[in-house]
């Protein structure tokens, strides 16, 4: 579905509006990073390394990189937060 509007309110001013509307919606699994840099190796959470648990209840996922149960806070970027997802 796409959308387009132009308003023409003198010769030397108009305003053109084109919308375009991004719906996605997927399955997530395999959760992986890169083993070692300048390589295509990877190691699968919940596999080679930690665990991976889904709260469905907020759709979100937490990774341990050691299997004990303690979420991984030393990194600073999240391993994935899918927020709404449905299909």
């Amino acid at each position: 579905m796409t959308s387009r509007v132009n308003v023409i309110l003198s010769p030397f001013v108009s305003i053109q509006v084109f919308a375009q509307p991004l719906i996605a919606a997927g399955d997530y699994f395999g959760f992986k990073e890169l083993a070692r840099p300048r390589t295509f190796d990877f190691t699968e959470y919940g596999t080679a390394i930690g665990s991976i648990t889904r709260d469905a209840a907020d759709a979100s996922y937490t990774s341990t990189r050691t299997g004990s149960g303690t979420p991984d806070r030393s990194r600073s970027t999240t391993l994935i937060s899918a927020c709404g997802l449905s299909r």
